[in-house]
């Protein structure tokens, strides 16, 4: 073979020699040897023009002169191939389209995925919850915002209030393990944060707490610690939550596990202490999370939420507009028939002169199968086979229903012809079909 055959910067007349320091810049390879099976880079920081090598898993620095180790390119291509299972994480979907006032006197459902939860019903803190635009790091995204509209700087010990996301399980196995228990996972996000100059207790750097709870078998939980470093300025943080063979999370559409992004709460509901695992009963004391609460006018937001598995730290992938429609839409739809009057909905079966069926297909096959309801009967009318509309008097939501469609009974008075008829809005009314098979 060639053995080992050290490659050098000619010197101009035919001969081999090594290149001075100030050289570097124009040595094109230097130090290769052949070690008989393959070419190998001695001296690799400094290995061609301007170039070095980086071991950085993340990538961040984002370099143009820097090379990237097998061990970096491995790990960033492992954690970005993995995907996201945040429930719309850009809130981009609001299909409730509610007011969101005066929260914190119960569990309220916000945007889809997201519900308010209030700890125990001690606490009298008040929020209120808008979509704002213009937010996250890149000061382009939706985002949700809680604004303390009542304070409450001295909740019970048992108190909180908390944003979270429950996840079903067929969405979360990539979080297992091969056996039992969970991987270490990651939940990243862009954070907002700010409180008002008379806040007797936030000040930033301030800290904040996302929580993991297990729901089948033993509950487990685990709090991981964020710090945001300065007011009203976006940053991304991101939680690690360790490996462990305590949780598990059976794979079916129920629900698996919760996220909990903690607002503020009593000394017993701001989040388990960090690295570690414990049930409920354990109690889940932290002091070190910044009280919001504490007065009006401090507010937290979020937005850009990735859920994955592993520890490495990567850039948020906007999921496609459309895969984030169908996920939100398998728990809750909204469908708004506003476009035209006497919008066509779809085809019926008139059966008598006063009752007409359709088939209503849902915009997606849901997790289970849903509760429906819709605008007043009196949104709706049908025509019949001899093009008369009429206007439906009773609209039935409960029969045959499955997680595809249902088939629905429309009655009317007056006289309607028998045979092929269109179930339709009425006029200009507003229209709508809802189902909820949410977790």
């Amino acid at each position: 073979g060639l053995g080992a055959k050290n490659i050098k910067k000619s010197d101009g007349a035919g001969a081999l020699a090594n290149p001075a320091a100030a050289d570097l810049d124009t040595v094109l390879v230097a130090d290769v040897i052949y070690d008989g099976t393959q070419f190998v880079l001695q001296n690799p920081g400094v290995a061609a023009a301007g170039l070095s090598l980086l071991d950085e898993d993340n990538m961040a620095s984002n370099s143009a002169t820097a090379a990237a180790s097998q061990q970096s390119i491995k790990a960033y291509s492992d954690a970005t191939a993995e995907p996201n299972i945040a429930r719309n994480p850009m809130l981009r979907f609001d299909q409730r389209a509610g007011t969101y006032t005066d929260l914190g006197t119960a569990v309220a459902d916000l945007m889809d995925g997201y519900i308010m939860e209030r700890i125990t019903s001690d606490g009298s803190a008040r929020f209120t919850a808008t979509t704002e635009t213009g937010g996250g790091i890149n000061l382009a995204s939706d985002w949700l915002k809680f604004e303390v509209t009542t304070a409450d700087a001295s909740p019970a010990s048992d108190d909180g209030w908390s944003i979270t996301q429950r996840l079903e399980g067929t969405y979360v196995q990539r979080l297992n393990q091969t056996t039992s228990g969970v991987k270490d996972f990651t939940y990243s996000a862009d954070v907002i944060a700010y409180a008002h100059g008379s806040s007797p207790g936030v000040s930033f750097p301030a800290t904040g707490t996302v929580m993991f709870r297990s729901h089948d078998g033993t509950n487990y939980l685990y709090g991981s610690k964020f710090t945001i470093d300065s007011a009203a300025t976006w940053q991304r943080i991101n939680c690690t939550f360790a490996a462990s063979a305590l949780p598990t999370m059976t794979n079916d559409t129920g629900s698996a596990c919760q996220f909990q992004f903690f607002i503020d709460g009593g000394s017993t509901t701001k989040g388990k202490t960090t690295a570690t695992w414990g049930t409920p009963t354990g109690g889940v004391s932290d002091s070190t999370h910044s009280p919001f609460a504490d007065y009006a006018g401090n507010y937290i937001g979020f937005t850009n939420v990735d859920i994955y598995p592993g520890a490495a730290p990567r850039p948020f992938n906007p999921p496609l507009y459309h895969d984030d429609l169908t996920y939100c839409q398998r728990y809750y739809f909204r469908q708004d028939f506003d476009t035209a009057a006497h919008e066509y909905i779809v085809t019926c079966n008139v059966t008598s002169a006063t009752l007409s069926r359709a088939v209503y297909w849902y915009p997606q096959v849901m997790r289970a199968v849903p509760s429906l309801s819709s605008s007043a009967a009196a949104t709706w009318n049908v025509e019949d086979d001899d093009g008369t509309n009429i206007s439906v008097t009773t609209i039935g939501l409960t029969s045959q229903v499955t997680k595809h469609n249902i088939s629905v009974s429309l009655s009317f008075a007056g006289s309607a012809t028998v045979g092929a008829g269109q179930w339709k809005r009425d006029g200009t009314d507003t229209s709508y079909i809802i189902g909820d098979a949410d977790l």
